[in-house]
Order: structure tokens, then C-alpha cells, then sequence
């Protein structure tokens, strides 16, 4: 499907206020990585009007979760930010400017000249009309884990749940899980969009013969089918 263009202002103003007021996630995407960042905008500065063109108006956005992400745009200095409202999924142009701070709190980027958006359609049940899960992120409301952010690859999934790989440093998850337990504000990302979900454990798999190391599959059960991503 092609996208269509909004070169408004005043349309691209609306849109980053709904985003900001509403606290939604954003995804971004740096060129050459396989997996998206995410982010939230934490503040928008337009600027002193009576300045004119020469105050550019910026957005300051969250650091980037994972962790590597921030190192990586600093470097690069250009990104893809994506975002979801209703039943459209909206890209611009995201060019690093500088650092928030002291105390560093995310990056400054350029105000968007122009957004990019495609409609999106509600999804069957199926896989074939999902669009690809790359990547799921979670805490668990547990003392121990004092906001540990777990980042795991999604290897399989449906409308109705998926399967996450947990290896590595992310293996002691293993250790505070069973079949059962529920897990709340499970982000779902893919390429252009994120989504927000709850879900319960149905099954721990260890891999046994694919995997040199200890890997396990983490199967999550989504409290409700996904209907639009």
C-alpha cells in the first residue's frame, strides 16, 4: 500500500501533542540494525514565535530501550521514528540535534518537516495477516527484579500469543517463572509499530538439541487475540 504525505504544520503539531499527552511508545529505527529501538517523546519545544526561523522548533525524545540504541544514534545521527493513531501508522525523519540535560534524560531531535502514513488494516486470526513480531519487552512487578527490563526475540507467533527465546544473561527469567504466572504490559514491536498487551505463561520449553548453550522458549498466552498492530 503507498503512503501518503501530511506536510502541515499545524496536522504534525497535532499529531506529536496526541502522542506526547497520551504517553504512547514510539519505535526507532536506525539503518543497518535488524530490530527496532523504542522511545517515548518527552517534551516539544516550538519555539519563540517572535524569533521566526531563526529559534528551530525540536522534540526531546526518551533514551532508547534497548540500552545500545542511544550510543548508535548518537553515532549516526539519523533514524526512522514510527508511531501508530487509530487506524494509521505515521514515519518521519528523525535527525538528532543533541543531548537533554544534565542529567541526560534522551536526544533532541528536529522538529519533523513532514510525516509519512499508510491505513492499516484489522488482522485475521491467522499468521499470513500479522505483521512480523520482532521483539517483546517486560518487567516483572516484583521487588527482586527492581525494574529489570527483559528484552527477548519473539521466534514464533499468533493473534492469540507467542513464543519468546530466552538465552544468555536472560536465562535466570527461567528461575523466577512458571506455567501460570501472568505478565502485564508486554510490548510487542515490529517493524513500523508497537503494541501493548497482557498475557499468561502456558509453557517453558528448554531447547535441548538446536542449542549449544541453555536456551528456553517462554510461551505466553495473549489475555486477548491481537486485533490491530
Amino acid at each position: 500500500m503507498a503512503s501518503c504525505l501530511v506536510r502541515s504544520r499545524k496536522k504534525i503539531r497535532e499529531l506529536i501533542d496526541f502522542i506526547l499527552n497520551r504517553e504512547r511508545i514510539i519505535t526507532v529505527r536506525i539503518e543497518g540494525e535488524p530490530a527496532p529501538f523504542a522511545s517515548k517523546i518527552i517534551k516539544v519545544d516550538y519555539g519563540n514565535p517572535f524569533f521566526g526561523a531563526r529559534e528551530q522548533p525540536s522534540v526531546m525524545i526518551k533514551h532508547l530501550s534497548p540500552e545500545r540504541g542511544n550510543a548508535l544514534f548518537e553515532h549516526v545521527g539519523k533514524a526512522k521514528g514510527l508511531f501508530s493513531v487509530e487506524n494509521r501508522s505515521y514515519e518521519f525523519d528523525a535527525e538528532r540535534i543533541g543531548a537533554s540535560g544534565p542529567p541526560f534524560f534522551g536526544h533532541i531531535i528536529a522538529f519533523p518537516e513532514s510525516m509519512r502514513f499508510k491505513e492499516r488494516r484489522k488482522i485475521r486470526r491467522d499468521r499470513d495477516e500479522i505483521p512480523q513480531l520482532l521483539r517483546a519487552e517486560f518487567r516483572l512487578k516484583r521487588a527482586m527484579d527492581k525494574g529489570k527490563v527483559y528484552e527477548l526475540v519473539v521466534i514464533n507467533y499468533s493473534a492469540n500469543g507467542a513464543g519468546l527465546l530466552v538465552t544468555g544473561d536472560e536465562a535466570m527469567l527461567i528461575e523466577k517463572m512458571k506455567v501460570g504466572d501472568k505478565i502485564t504490559d508486554i510490548t510487542l514491536y515490529t517493524e513500523w509499530s508497537s503494541v501493548q498487551v497482557d498475557g499468561t505463561v502456558i509453557h517453558i520449553t528448554e531447547m535441548k538439541e538446536r542449542w549449544q548453550k541453555k536456551a528456553y522458549i517462554l510461551g505466553i498466552r495473549f489475555d486477548e487475540p491481537l486485533e490491530e498492530v
